[in-house]
């Protein structure tokens, strides 16, 4: 069993490298299912789901690997970036809603 972690682990790091985002959420998952309390495939599993924009899913993997390898600088980096991508994402979000709901001009006749 140890074996094909490493094995997905390492086919995750490389569809990663490769922009196979997909391919890669796919093998951190496998290890996952054989060991829930693997850090590197939650760290790549939620760097991939930061990556495609799944920020919920991504800061509950990435949340859960901080607690069982808190002093990882890695994790914490990362944690802080998507932190940075959801701001980001709530000020984009409530400006386009903020612009949707603004009157138009008016038209002079």
């Amino acid at each position: 069993e140890a074996g094909l972690i490493s094995l997905h682990l390492n086919l995750c790091l490389c569809a990663t490298k490769h922009g196979r985002l997909a391919e890669a959420h796919r093998h951190a998952s496998i290890v996952l299912a054989a060991d829930a309390a693997n850090v590197k495939a939650l760290f790549r599993r939620g760097s991939v789901a930061s990556s495609q924009g799944n920020y919920e899913e991504a800061l509950k993997d990435l949340q859960k690997a901080a607690e069982l390898q808190p002093q990882d600088r890695m994790i914490r980096e990362e944690l802080q970036l998507l932190h940075r991508k959801i701001k980001d994402d709530r000020v984009a979000q409530r400006n386009m809603f903020q612009k949707a709901f603004q009157p138009g001009p008016r038209q002079e006749r």
